[in-house]
């Protein structure tokens, strides 16, 4: 079984939830399963673009009301560490994975968290590590605004997704952020590759779980900024091919003259 963990900020914008989505079908298309954490924004957008979720998901609750919060239901492929893996006390799993963070101070403020911000940090370990500790995630997909992918680079302002981060680091997996340019660019040029087993008519029904973008479906306008991002078009009614994430060069539109924009 081949698996890859599915993460980022709340507060990604529109176009790289877009962008995950895309991943998240190419992904479930090549055999792989999605280990994620049910949060508004990355963690969502990677789950609801899954045709099959139970058969190619393991998505990690802190408790059996989270997902109630961010805007769903519990369903099956849903994992409560603290209630199915607390069997054997101090030998549980539950306990390896709060002993790891500790050991390898992969959350550097740990002792100073309340228990209910433990449980969020906690899930994250099986999010990398599986549900038994031990198998890996074949790599890590996330956004952060920083771009953070090494365990030296996470700091405070990085996050809940910095737990994933530095665990992936710690125990060798490789990290992509969506918010790094390089890593952006090559994640685009594999989407145009996969571009066939994305299924846009589904893809485009969506309605991202966030609360840090504006409701509605995917279907927005982008534009292209001067590092190839995209961001949204605003006062702009004309549409825009978004199908692989970069816009064609005559139809980008200047946000500002005194900037260079590429495609």
């Amino acid at each position: 079984m081949k698996y890859y963990s599915g993460v980022g900020s709340r507060e990604t914008p529109m176009y790289v939830l877009y962008m995950m989505s895309q991943l998240a079908m190419i992904f479930e298309k090549q055999g792989f399963v999605l280990r994620s954490g049910c949060a508004l924004g990355a963690d969502a957008a990677f789950e609801d673009a899954l045709l099959n979720p139970a058969k190619t998901a393991e998505i990690y609750v802190p408790d059996r009301i989270f997902p109630s919060k961010m805007g769903t239901k519990h369903k099956n492929h849903y994992i409560c560490p603290q209630e199915q893996f607390s069997q054997g006390g101090f030998n549980s799993l539950f306990r390896q994975a709060t002993r790891l963070i500790h050991k390898h101070e992969i959350h550097r403020a740990w002792r100073r968290l309340s228990e209910r911000i433990m449980l969020l940090h906690n899930r994250n370990m099986f999010q990398v590590l599986g549900q038994d500790l031990k198998t890996k995630s074949n790599f890590t997909v996330c956004y952060t605004r920083a771009g953070e992918t090494k365990y030296e680079e996470t700091n405070q302002s990085t996050g809940g997704t910095g737990t994933a981060i530095n665990a992936s680091d710690i125990f060798g997996v490789e990290t992509f952020n969506l918010g790094k340019d390089e890593h952006y660019i090559r994640l685009s040029n594999f989407i145009k590759k996969y571009d066939h087993l994305i299924d846009y008519k589904r893809l485009n029904k969506i309605v991202p779980r966030s609360d840090f973008n504006k409701k509605g479906k995917y279907e927005v306008d982008f534009i292209t900024d001067y590092n190839g991002h995209m961001e949204t078009i605003k006062n702009d009614k004309r549409k825009r091919d978004i199908k692989v994430g970069l816009i064609k060069e005559e139809n980008v539109v200047k946000k500002n003259k005194t900037r260079k924009m590429r495609p």
